[in-house]
């Protein structure tokens, strides 16, 4: 875990933001990766980095959650969908209550009861209220959606909550 502290903080600090994010979502998106909690970690890094870097001016970071959320929605199985959702919508939020809960879901994979659900919906509900932009928040909303079409699908549940949270 310390080289992917180090790795993160290396790549973060020589490379443009854009190309570290596409690289390292692309990669943790990967059917064939197994190293899901190394790479988690080392996006953790990057987003604290790049966080620190742009004080809230930037929404570099955003742009890259609302791009590769679709992505995110399609693993399987949806426990495993949920625990990379959880841990990246963390990775990029700004709360630092929700930043410091990271650790504790990163060593949650391969695990899922309803506390992990809970904590999934109200952390997407922090990560929609830190969203800037009007368009960004409807293309969040509208991720959802679409992946609440499948049966029995937690992210319906995840409308619901923003539902009663907005008043959409």
């Amino acid at each position: 875990m310390i080289i992917c502290q180090v790795f993160g903080y290396f790549l973060a600090e020589f490379f443009p933001p854009q190309d570290i994010l596409n690289k390292c979502i692309g990669e943790f998106l990967s059917k064939q990766q197994n190293h899901y909690k190394y790479l988690i970690e080392i996006l953790f890094i990057i987003y604290s980095k790049l966080q620190i870097d742009c004080q809230h001016t930037d929404d570099t970071g955003e742009d890259w959650v609302i791009l590769s959320l679709s992505s995110f929605t399609q693993l399987v199985p949806i426990s495993h969908a949920l625990w990379a959702l959880t841990c990246f919508l963390i990775c990029a939020s700004h709360n630092h209550w929700i930043r410091s809960c990271y650790y504790y879901f990163q060593n949650r994979f391969g695990k899922f009861n309803e506390h992990d659900k809970r904590a999934f919906f109200t952390i997407c509900n922090n990560f929609y209220n830190e969203i800037k932009s009007d368009d960004n928040k409807m293309s969040f909303i509208k991720t959802f959606q679409k992946a609440a079409c499948v049966p029995n699908s937690p992210y319906f549940e995840v409308l619901q909550y923003l539902w009663d949270d907005i008043n959409l």
